[in-house]
């Protein structure tokens, strides 16, 4: 399949192509990074949202090939926090089973 000669598709369709998701996507929209169409039929209440893969195109090419010092030192923070968090929940969890054998050290 030429996935250069579709233009434009759905959500799942971006997801499949280009692993994009859809609040991902709608963010990218939100901020003008990325365009669509809304297509209904006339008289309909709903429709479907067309996303312009060229437009994704463009923006994956103006994207850094790899993450900024500020991102990775963000992903080092969160990591950092989250292990720090888990090793928490294991000692209470340690303890808890301690109380429930009758150990209190």
């Amino acid at each position: 399949m030429d996935t250069e000669a579709i233009e434009f598709g759905t959500f799942p369709k971006l997801e499949a192509m280009f692993s994009i998701k859809r609040s991902t996507a709608y963010e990218l929209l939100a901020d003008g990074e990325i365009k669509s169409r809304y297509v209904r039929q006339r008289g309909s209440r709903t429709g479907v949202r067309l996303i312009d893969f060229a437009s994704v195109r463009e923006y994956l090419s103006r994207a850094p090939g790899e993450p900024t010092k500020e991102i990775v030192a963000l992903k080092r923070k969160a990591a950092l926090a989250s292990a720090k968090k888990r090793a928490e929940l294991a000692e209470e969890e340690a303890k808890k089973r301690a109380a429930l054998n009758g150990n209190t050290g």
